[in-house]
């Protein structure tokens, strides 16, 4: 399975773990889940982990594009939310894959473009460093154990 998530609604955060071959259609397949998800809030943070094996060949510029648009539709059904100051949300991506930097890179910029608040992202080759930004260091001890652990762990 490419993609995994939990939401954790006490912490604001959507979690998400990305390994093997992942398509377009399933992380917009991915987006509308999330968006039925009484748990879930489009300004929740996000946290994912981009595995070595992740391999993101399938996505073009163009899918990028549609996965804003999807996200624009389910998320916030199609009026993007405005205010004061601030961000959108902040995403923490904890890789060590230079193809996945840049990668990374452009689906920020892409997901910021044309939004009324900024979206934040940053790369990090930690766990723990990804929490501290994110103001989520206490999670740190609990991700050491072993669900936590199995669920970070790519599926074999």
């Amino acid at each position: 399975m490419p993609i995994k998530y939990r939401v954790l609604p006490n912490q604001n955060l959507l979690f998400g773990v990305f390994s093997g071959m992942l398509t377009p259609s399933e992380y917009l397949r991915g987006i509308e889940e999330l968006s039925g998800n009484p748990e879930f809030k489009s300004n929740f943070d996000r946290l994912g982990i981009l595995h070595k094996s992740l391999d993101l060949s399938h996505f073009a510029f163009e899918d990028i594009i549609k996965i804003k648009e999807k996200m624009a539709a389910a998320y916030y059904k199609g009026k993007l939310p405005d205010g004061p100051g601030g961000a959108l949300y902040r995403l923490a991506a904890v890789l060590d894959s230079e193809m996945h930097q840049m990668m990374i890179k452009l689906y920020g910029a892409t997901l910021s473009s044309g939004m009324p608040l900024p979206i934040i992202v940053e790369s990090f080759s930690s766990l723990d460093d990804a929490l501290i930004w994110l103001e989520r260091d206490d999670l740190a001890a609990e991700m050491r154990n072993d669900d936590w652990q199995a669920f970070m762990t790519p599926d074999a």
